[in-house]
């Protein structure tokens, strides 16, 4: 006996959306890549501001095209902010400034230094030649890997025995594969991408290809 199985549309809809804002404090909850004094936000949101998802839809619409926000909103898109860089310490200091905190805790700076540097002790310690035996990685079950000359291991290519085979990272492959993707997306409007990957792959394809060590490339060897 057979049973039709009609299968029913399924969608999602919105109806209202909540806005919470929440105060600026210091973070001490990430680790920037140089200096401390990072930012974070309260762990209670200080307002709930409530809209339609039209208003909603029809701010950002009016955003993009004038790259200012409208009808109060707290919504701001900036068509010349397309790329994610990291903010440098004094101006994360000064962000801080301006959201009225002015005693930073400066011990925060000597913890991110302190995990910064136990991140970097990490690889095998070989230099060119890495054998089996006194491999650190190979000990330890694991592959070799080069994201940059001589770091995290600092085996070469040709030079590295591991029995679990060794993965290189090649810069300039990632950033002609970004250029690509954004060109296709470019061309193609009909492809979607939401604003936080396009950021993400102008982030990657701003970044210059390496000069050096051009024959690096994404590789397992086993």
């Amino acid at each position: 006996m057979e049973v039709n199985q009609v299968k029913k549309s399924r969608s999602i809809n919105f109806h209202n959306i909540q806005i919470y804002s929440f105060q600026r404090e210091q973070g001490n909850c990430a680790v920037p890549t140089s200096g401390g004094c990072t930012l974070g936000m309260s762990g209670t949101h200080s307002e709930v501001q409530t809209y339609s998802a039209a208003e909603i839809e029809l701010e950002i619409v009016e955003s993009e095209n004038q790259c200012n926000g409208a009808n109060g909103l707290p919504i701001r898109i900036n068509k010349k902010n397309k790329s994610l860089r990291p903010l440098t310490p004094s101006r994360r200091r000064s962000i801080l400034q301006t959201a009225g905190i002015t005693k930073i805790d400066k011990t925060e700076e000597k913890e991110c230094k302190d995990i910064r540097k136990s991140r970097s002790n990490c690889g095998c310690c070989c230099e060119d030649i890495c054998l089996p035996e006194t491999c650190s990685c190979n000990q330890a079950g694991i592959k070799c890997q080069v994201d940059r000359a001589m770091f995290p291991c600092g085996c070469s290519r040709d030079g590295c025995t591991n029995t679990f085979g060794r993965v290189e990272y090649n810069r300039a492959r990632v950033h002609a594969y970004c250029m690509k993707t954004i060109n296709r997306l470019e061309n193609n409007p009909a492809e979607k991408i939401s604003k936080i990957e396009q950021l993400s792959l102008n982030f990657l394809a701003e970044e210059e290809p390496p000069k050096k060590n051009p024959e690096i490339e994404i590789l397992t060897t086993n």
